[in-house]
This record gives C-alpha cells, structure tokens and sequence, in this order.
C-alpha cells in the first residue's frame, strides 16, 4: 500500500467434521491455526496445530462455545 508499507495475510484453516465437530468449535479451530500463523512468522496459511506448545493434544471439542464465552465477559 503506498505511503504505508507492505501488507501481508495470515489465514487459518480448520475443516468439518476433521478439526471439529460443531459450528462453533469449527471457528474455535480456525482461530487457533490463524493464531499459530502469526505466531509462526506470518503470511502464511496454517491448520489447527495437534497439539499445544507442552506437547499434549488440546480437544477443541472441549472448549466452551463461543457463545458462552461471549456471555460471560
């Protein structure tokens, strides 16, 4: 973009029913890859990583929905 620099895109990809299997979960997923995409340097296209940074794997299933976390704060 002129006058203000470059610009780069991260995206995440999570897919039904393999990353998730809900609606809301699915975008739980997604936002996890989407995280890892910026946190692994940007400007890339990351899946839901398998497992969290201490090695165990992290049931997105078993995260509250968005919904209730939307609620609650």
């Amino acid at each position: 973009i002129p006058g203000y620099g470059f610009m780069t895109a991260s995206f995440g990809l999570a897919t039904f029913p393999r990353h998730a299997s809900s609606r809301d979960t699915l975008v739980v997923a997604a936002d996890r890859a989407l995280y890892h995409s910026k946190t692994s340097g940007r400007n890339q296209v990351s899946v839901p990583p398998e497992s969290d940074d201490d090695g165990t794997f992290l049931d997105v299933d078993t995260l509250p929905s968005i919904e209730t976390a939307v609620e609650v704060n």
